[in-house]
């Protein structure tokens, strides 16, 4: 899911630069799945460290956004930041690199508030959905008596049904 999101902002980056998709565009999409990726990673490990320790859902993800928040933003500025020159760049190499540049911008900073808004609506939602249901089947289930049937040949014209469980 994480993908996608990056991808709308690379693609809404390169609309609005008036740039089209080429082959660096797409080396720079390669480049953002692995960022966008790994903020996923690391913000679902937390609300799954949290989650595990105890804490409510909600409370956990809370938790978890805040706690990475940081290293969220910091990954995605720092990049985009560092990119920025390239954007900008009038140089026929640079016009080259320009599409690569705002690919990975403009996916990064999109993706990146998605995912901390996103993610975390989505993990809220499943978490609730997988615990109801947990519960609707502790409560639908019935205690099943296991009852095994023997019946013995005929002892004086009468049969027997002998019945354990």
């Amino acid at each position: 899911l994480a993908i996608p999101l990056g991808l709308t902002g690379a693609l809404l980056g390169l609309q609005l630069m008036g740039m089209n998709l080429g082959v660096m565009s797409i080396l720079g999409l390669f480049t953002l799945s692995g960022v966008i990726v790994n903020d996923s990673i690391i913000l679902v490990t937390a609300f799954k460290e949290y989650s595990h320790n105890g804490m409510g859902i909600n409370t956990a993800l809370e938790k978890a956004v805040h706690s990475r928040l940081r290293a969220v933003i910091l990954t995605s500025l720092t990049t985009s930041l560092g990119l920025a020159p390239m954007l900008f760049e009038t140089s026929p190499m640079g016009e080259v690199m320009a599409p690569l540049a705002v690919v990975i911008c403009c996916g990064i900073l999109y993706g990146s508030l998605l995912i901390l808004i996103v993610i975390p609506a989505l993990l809220s939602m499943l978490e609730t959905l997988a615990l109801n249901r947990r519960r609707t089947l502790s409560k639908s289930r019935v205690n099943t008596c296991s009852a095994t049937v023997a019946v013995q040949p005929p002892a004086n014209n009468r049969s027997v049904v002998i019945v354990e469980g």
